[in-house]
């Protein structure tokens, strides 16, 4: 009768009565939602995959029997990333090892027939791979861990030394992260050109002389550069193509990277001696230049100081 019912919600019984039917209608919607959610923690208890991203080294379950089906051949890639781990100690290294062997991230096509995946591993992923207790034939959901229907594809000794090993260098990193904020005070609040957060690092100069400065979060990960590449490229060319037409020289084609690109995209993420000359308006010693003997230095200043917001002189 109520959803029939034609009622003015100007007055106050109307009001009410809309405030009721809305009531009922949330009411409604939380019980399903808490039961869909019930389900899936009764069916993940009870070792059955509920469907997300399908993980590298298994495949769709059979007919509706909700247990992955090992792919043996992307299994064998899941226990090399793990024992290269092992052998490299670093996710950075072990990252660019899968880059330039060409080790992909798992491919497989939706309902729907899209493709997915077939992606080079994130930092981040790689991670969660070596996290994921589901190659030891587990099922986890909120913080609970159940035994799989699935069959395990890493052994318990492999799966445990790369836990420990996980463990520890994150315990290192946290311990340097918290030496770096206590004094990095700009910490959080510096963005650079493509909006990206801006962490604090430091590094050593041929003296020994500890330098502290801020890099885009994306290269403190080994994300790609891309992004920021192009934004720093396209500075460079309008900033050459500036003082080249001041001095009557050619100015280069805009080329996907020029040599030219190369050149400063050095210069600006070399030695923190050399950035500190360019600051402060002096040449480095020529023992740091040996890569750039072919090039119009007094030019490159010149871009490279205007970059940096210094002007010419």
């Amino acid at each position: 009768m109520s959803v029939t019912q034609s009622f003015n919600t100007t007055g106050s019984m109307g009001k009410l009565m809309l405030n009721v039917l809305l009531s009922f209608a949330q009411f409604e919607r939380e019980v399903t939602g808490e039961r869909i959610r019930d389900k899936i923690a009764a069916s993940k208890a009870k070792g059955m995959w509920m469907g997300g991203t399908l993980p590298l080294g298994y495949d769709r379950p059979a007919d509706d029997s909700r247990i992955l089906q090992v792919n043996e051949r992307d299994a064998d890639t899941v226990r090399h990333i793990f024992a290269r781990y092992l052998d490299l100690g670093s996710v950075h290294a072990l990252q660019r090892e899968l880059d330039e062997r060409g080790i992909l991230s798992k491919q497989w096509t939706t309902t729907k027939g899209k493709p997915m995946g077939g992606q080079p591993f994130s930092r981040g992923a790689l991670f969660h791979l070596l996290r994921n207790r589901l190659y030891r034939g587990k099922i986890a959901h909120k913080g609970e861990v159940h035994e799989g229907g699935h069959a395990a594809i890493v052994e318990e000794a492999l799966f445990e030394s790369v836990q420990q090993h996980l463990d520890a260098n994150a315990r290192r990193h946290r311990a340097r992260a918290r030496g770096r904020a206590a004094q990095a005070l700009l910490t959080g609040k510096l963005f650079d050109a493509a909006g990206e957060p801006m962490s604090p690092t430091t590094s050593r100069g041929n003296s020994g002389k500890r330098y502290r400065y801020y890099v885009s979060a994306s290269l403190q990960k080994g994300a790609g550069k891309a992004g920021p590449d192009r934004v720093l490229i396209a500075a460079l060319r309008k900033a050459h193509a500036m003082l080249a037409r001041e001095r009557g020289m050619p100015v280069i084609a805009a080329a996907p990277v020029s040599p030219y690109d190369r050149m400063v995209l050095r210069l600006a993420f070399l030695a923190p001696n050399i950035q500190r000359a360019i600051i402060e308006g002096r040449q480095p010693r020529h023992s740091n230049l040996e890569c750039f003997k072919s090039v119009d230095l007094p030019l490159a200043w010149s871009v490279q100081r205007k970059l940096l917001g210094f002007g010419e002189n």
